[in-house]
């Protein structure tokens, strides 16, 4: 990434995240950081990885919300219906209120 500058800007994801995007606001140039290269690892429920969590999405956009069965089976693979009607619905479903 390069902001004009001869010197390329390298920030940890970390920091990144969190909006520290200048050294000085709690984010030094020598911060520890990992390049993750695939999607094997935790995103909002420590049981679940990314991948998981992403193929859950897919399977709700092509077999429709509530097709938990078709959904495990097609495009999760790795988790029961039940697990993933209660990951749903634990961590990604917000009710509506009016």
């Amino acid at each position: 990434m390069s902001t004009g500058s001869k010197e390329p800007i390298i920030f940890c994801l970390e920091c990144l995240m969190k909006g520290k995007t200048k050294e000085g606001l709690d984010h030094q140039a020598t911060c520890d950081y990992f390049i993750y290269d695939s999607l094997k690892y935790p995103l909002l429920d420590k049981e679940w990885t990314a991948e998981e969590t992403l193929h859950l999405m897919q399977g709700i956009m092509k077999c429709g919300m509530g097709n938990w069965p078709d959904i495990a089976t097609q495009f999760v693979k790795t988790k029961n219906e039940t697990q993933c009607e209660k990951f749903y619905m634990a961590n990604i479903y917000i009710p509506f209120s009016a």
